[in-house]
């Protein structure tokens, strides 16, 4: 009960300090430092975000758009996080645990939102030790194993399996010790109870680099760049056997492979960097990234549907041809949908249509307009931010909130903005695309099946209080 009246007191507290909400709004966190951001949506105008700075602090932060007040906890320096996803109240996140030997181990971890208000809590986390690899031998007698080693968990989804519960879908590298090879697999872990449960597939032959991962209805998909043809490639998984239909090796126990060896891929466009993936309706979804082929750099962005037989048909294609500035280093950084609005949101940095110059630009694709063949679009960004993450925000998605700082450096800063808003805090650019046509082809990835060691451990914190500070609010 105690905690209990602590709680409603600090909520009504937080509704006494309100803040006028407006069309588009720009928020800095004075005194809170950051270069690496990230943000999720919770509910009821609430987010979360992780920040990390040079100093290597790193913080998750509570912000309700409505007040003045933040809270924050601390996230221990051995930690890195790189993606964070939310499911019902707890935020699970993946990154890496540096250890005093100075080894650098993948990590998946998770806490409980409501540890906000309580004022305490602690991370529930696991660090991936190094894995005999019983299809993997290195000597003629069979009884000397390879050992494979995730070393960071870059990219993550959530979603509840009917049998385990909450189940987390993962993008891991990994190495095989010895080897200087690096691997980029996928993985899958859980944690109904104590051990933790955790499968990787871990990419035999390192031709897949994935940089992204998500749900639909019924399937996981994950997708990559080909190292050897920079290609677009993805691989799909139905959600009742994704990385658990397994296949003993003779004479091998304990070591699998996934029945399904192949993928598919996209030979139009070379991919420059990360491919970017979100779900739309049912088991459509698209992809967004940078292609190149210099003179020829643009924007892509695709849609797909994957049919019974668990593999995807090419919906939409439409290409956004963009002038790279000379020493510009693009990066896709987000993509997202708004269910409500139809609309899918790219947040990327690159030289944009009539922007002419780097920026951090959120653009906006209605679903309408790309299957009616329309070809220009519009996008919002910030003069003199960075933004570095992005998440469809309300109750109805019809908004999306972006978390970065001034550019270069500076303190944590947060844009909420309305879908097709007239009114913005924001500056517009403004694209020309061309709707292509091209063929998804089978592509053979035939990859082993590891179970990482999990060591669990739990780590406690304390909630502090910051404010918030509003530098732009727009009311129409």
């Amino acid at each position: 009960m105690k905690g209990l009246k602590f709680s409603i007191l600090f909520i009504s507290i937080l509704f006494q300090a309100g803040v006028v909400w407006g069309q588009s709004m720009v928020s800095e966190v004075p005194e809170h430092k950051s270069d690496t951001t990230i943000v999720r949506y919770w509910k009821e105008g609430i987010s979360v975000v992780y920040t990390h700075n040079s100093d290597d602090e790193n913080w998750f932060l509570l912000v309700d758009s409505t007040v003045s007040q933040v809270q924050r906890i601390a996230v221990p320096p051995e930690m890195t996080v790189n993606d964070f996803r939310i499911l019902h109240d707890s935020v699970y996140f993946g990154g890496h645990y540096v250890e005093s030997s100075g080894n650098q181990r993948g990590m998946l971890a998770l806490f409980d939102i409501q540890d906000f208000y309580t004022g305490a809590g602690s991370f529930n986390y696991m660090r991936m030790q190094p894995t005999p690899m019983p299809d993997c031998y290195l000597n003629l007698g069979y009884s000397t194993y390879a050992q494979n080693q995730v070393y960071d968990v870059v990219r993550l989804a959530v979603y509840d399996d009917v049998q385990t519960g909450p189940k987390i879908a993962y993008i891991a590298k990994n190495y095989i010790v010895g080897e200087t090879i690096m691997r980029v697999g996928i993985g899958q872990a859980s944690y109904p109870w104590n051990p933790w449960n955790n499968r990787l597939i871990y990419n035999k032959y390192a031709e897949e680099e994935y940089t992204d991962i998500i749900t639909t209805q019924n399937y996981v998909v994950a997708v990559a760049r080909n190292n050897v043809n920079a290609h677009l490639e993805m691989r799909i998984f139905p959600k009742s056997s994704f990385i658990t239909a397994l296949i003993q090796f003779d004479n091998f126990p304990g070591a699998f492979y996934y029945y399904n060896k192949f993928g598919q891929g996209l030979a139009d466009l070379k991919v420059d960097e990360n491919v970017m993936a979100t779900a739309l309706e049912g088991d459509e979804f698209a992809v967004a990234y940078h292609y190149t082929d210099s003179p020829k750099d643009g924007l892509a962005v695709k849609t797909f549907g994957i049919n019974t037989a668990g593999t995807a048909s090419l919906l939409q294609s439409l290409t956004v041809p963009i002038i790279r500035q000379p020493g510009s280093k693009w990066k896709m950084r987000d993509a997202r949908y708004s269910q409500s609005k139809q609309c899918i949101m790219v947040l990327n940095d690159c030289d944009g249509g009539t922007v002419g110059n780097m920026a951090s630009i959120v653009y906006q694709f209605p679903l309408s307009d790309l299957a009616m063949g329309i070809t220009s679009y519009y996008g919002r960004y910030l003069a003199g931010y960075d933004l570095h993450a992005m998440d469809p925000f309300g109750t109805a998605r019809n908004r999306f909130v972006a978390s970065g700082n001034t550019t270069g450096s500076g303190f944590l800063s947060l844009y909420w903005e309305y879908l097709y808003s007239e009114t913005s805090c924001g500056l517009q650019d403004a694209i020309s695309g061309i709707h292509t046509t091209t063929t998804l082809y089978e592509t053979y990835m035939e990859t082993n099946i590891n179970n990482p060691n999990p060591d669990s451990y739990l780590e406690y914190f304390v909630v502090e209080e910051m404010v918030r500070d509003v530098i732009c609010n727009q009311v129409p």
